[in-house]
């Protein structure tokens, strides 16, 4: 999926996901399996229940709920938010507003 702008979302039950988006408001739902989402501007939320996810952010909000599995993100402007309930989470932030929730380990 390739947005260039406008509302995108993505739902994904298994596997390989992943999302560019240029602008605006993006949204990735995954199950499970491996999930990136790059996105340049606007606002992006992730919501993954196992496996790895990765949020790569150049500005704008963005928010990561992760269940379990590996977590990972990159913001480099704007207000960012991580909610991990397990496993290993990693969030970095280079400027505005960072906020981060790891229930365990």
């Amino acid at each position: 999926m390739l947005p260039a702008g406008g509302y995108s979302k993505m739902m994904s039950a298994g596997g390989y996901s992943k999302m560019l988006s240029v602008g605006d408001y993006s949204k990735m739902l995954s199950a499970g399996g491996y999930s990136k989402m790059p996105s340049a501007g606007g606002y992006s939320k992730m919501l993954s229940t196992s496996g790895y996810s990765k949020i790569l952010s150049a500005g704008g909000d963005s928010k990561m709920l992760s269940a379990s599995g590996y977590s990972k993100m990159l913001s480099a402007g704007g207000n960012s938010k991580m909610m991990s309930a397990g496993g290993y989470s990693k969030m970095l932030s280079a400027g505005g507003y960072s906020m981060m929730l790891s229930a365990g380990g």
